[in-house]
């Protein structure tokens, strides 16, 4: 377990006291959230770009790898990273669209961005606000990709076909006539049920409100967990560790399904020299930082890479994208399998 068992950090969590649901959208007086409607912010970072910088050269820049179209970009600035239009878009009170769901996320970037120079400089096991901290980003990022965010809707769509499909007529004449429609014939009632049961001839759109509030409220119950691990760091003498457009990757040997409450390890990189290893164990094995020999650390790397949903980071210094195999078309199912990363006790590949 972690070095410091007993201690709680979801209470504390960062992420637990925003702004989740469409009615705290709003400033107290009962206005329109503040934010200024004709200047939104247009890219929303789905993987911070606190965060990106620190793979990034002096200038800012990023060498990408896009495996859907199998092309290395030479160069990439972090502000066009990892970025969506609209992605945390979502609505006040009066139906306006407002910034305010990304506005509490980059407080919350902003609160934790810190907390990595400090787990990199201190004392290890790191000290409780520092991991709390950490903890917070890797629950938050987890859940907050591209790749979850289409799997929420996904989920949603799922759901509200499967309820509509098992309506009786009645209930959906009901539906019809409390939506304010009228009363539907019986020709437009059975129009309307079938093409209800044509799942793939429609596609039910989850709220964006409720969207955000989802990914909040699933990042909260991650946060302990993910501090209960026991935690290693892991330190290679070269930078040969990068990062993708899914940096929190939740490993288990062969490749077995896994997530961040039952996977053997949690991996995500600090920067091109660090790797924060976080392992489900019941052994009570010393937290520590630990040396990364360099084929660890590729052997890492691509791990990561071949996790990415879509794009894959480094230093364009580094020349790392040129040493691992690069993942080529959309990622398989089981995209991870082999060794664990390290064990205290079991010596790792030399290089």
């Amino acid at each position: 377990m972690s070095g410091q068992p007993g201690e709680s950090y979801t209470g504390t969590s960062f992420v637990s006291n925003r702004p989740t649901a469409r009615r705290d959208y709003q400033r107290s007086d009962g206005d329109a959230s503040t934010a200024d409607m004709t200047q939104r912010r247009k890219r929303h970072h789905y993987v911070p770009a606190f965060y990106l910088r620190r793979f990034a050269d002096s200038q800012n820049q990023l060498q990408a790898y896009r495996r859907n179209d199998e092309r290395h970009v030479a160069r990439m600035p972090v502000r066009s990273a990892a970025v969506e239009a609209g992605l945390y878009m979502v609505e006040d009170s009066a139906s306006e669209a407002t910034d305010a769901a990304e506005i509490a996320i980059s407080e919350i970037e902003a609160e934790i961005a810190p907390a990595f120079d400090a787990l990199l400089a201190g004392p290890w096991p790191p000290k409780h606000e520092v991991r709390g901290l950490v903890a917070n980003m890797v629950a938050f990022q987890a859940v907050r990709t591209r790749e979850m965010l289409h799997t929420f809707e996904g989920m949603w769509d799922a759901m509200a076909k499967l309820g509509m499909s098992v309506l009786t007529r009645d209930q959906l004449r009901q539906l019809i006539i409390d939506a304010g429609d009228g009363e539907p014939s019986n020709k437009e009632l059975d129009e309307t049920m079938s093409g209800i049961q044509d799942f793939d001839g429609y596609r039910v759109e989850i709220h964006p409100n409720v969207m955000v509030e989802t990914m909040m409220r699933t990042a909260v119950d991650f946060v302990q967990p993910v501090a209960d691990r026991s935690w290693f760091l892991q330190v290679c003498s070269e930078p040969l560790i990068i990062t993708s457009d899914t940096p929190v990757v939740a490993h288990s040997s062969g490749g077995a399904p896994a997530g961040l409450l039952n996977a053997e390890e949690i991996w995500f990189p600090i920067d091109p020299y660090h790797n924060l290893l976080m392992v489900l164990d019941d052994q009570g094995w010393p937290e520590a930082k630990v040396p990364m020999p360099p084929s660890l650390a590729l052997q890492l790397s691509h791990g990561l890479a071949l996790s990415s949903y879509e794009w894959v980071f480094a230093n364009p210094n580094d020349g790392v994208l040129d040493m691992i195999e690069l993942p080529m078309g959309a990622r398989p199912l089981a995209y991870i399998a082999g060794k664990p990363l390290w064990r205290p006790g079991i010596e790792p590949e030399s290089s």
